[in-house]
């Protein structure tokens, strides 16, 4: 049985890591693909964006565009500020 070297170890952790970020982010926009704006009375979709514990989920993550990044930080804030949305999700 040959021995593996640190560096193959490293390169395969590395790899791993690599696919398992890749799987959890989607490839397009969701709001690209729909055709469609975000907003703050959409609770069911901005909720997706929602992190457990009530961030807003980063653009590496949600895999938006930075346009409709920017778009449902601000509305997110609004649906919080109108009472739709909860600052923070107690489970």
């Amino acid at each position: 049985m040959k021995s593996r070297s640190k560096k193959d170890i490293q390169d395969e952790r590395r790899a791993r890591r690599q696919l398992a970020i890749r799987a959890k982010v989607r490839s397009r926009c969701y709001f690209c693909e729909k055709k469609m704006e975000p907003d703050y009375r959409q609770e069911e979709i901005l909720i997706r964006f929602l992190t457990k514990r009530g961030k807003i989920r980063p653009r590496t993550r949600s895999g938006l565009c930075s346009r409709h990044q920017r778009a449902i930080a601000r509305q997110i804030k609004r649906g919080r500020n109108l009472g739709l949305l909860p600052y923070r999700i107690v489970a």
